[in-house]
């Protein structure tokens, strides 16, 4: 599990991760992202998986959406565990 510092990260890691690494490497993204044409389905399949964070009308918050996000932390869990 690796949180990042900036963009430039998922690209290090991709290039210096063995390739065993690579293919079992999940990221969790905003859920909004799965919406954009082309790379939201490029993220489904490749197995990243969605935070959904609760809408404020500031966007102030980065709360998460408890109730949405429980099945994904389920996923990520079992995926963590094999």
């Amino acid at each position: 599990l690796i949180n990042h510092t900036s963009y430039a990260d998922g690209f290090l890691f991709s290039a210096l991760a063995p390739q065993r690494v690579i293919a079992r490497a999940r990221t969790l993204m905003k859920s909004s992202f799965f919406n954009t044409p082309v790379m939201g389905r490029v993220f489904a399949l490749l197995g990243h998986m969605p935070v959904y964070f609760v809408k404020e009308a500031d966007n102030s918050s980065f709360s998460v959406d408890r109730d949405k996000q429980a099945k994904v932390t389920e996923e990520m869990r079992s995926h963590l565990s094999k």
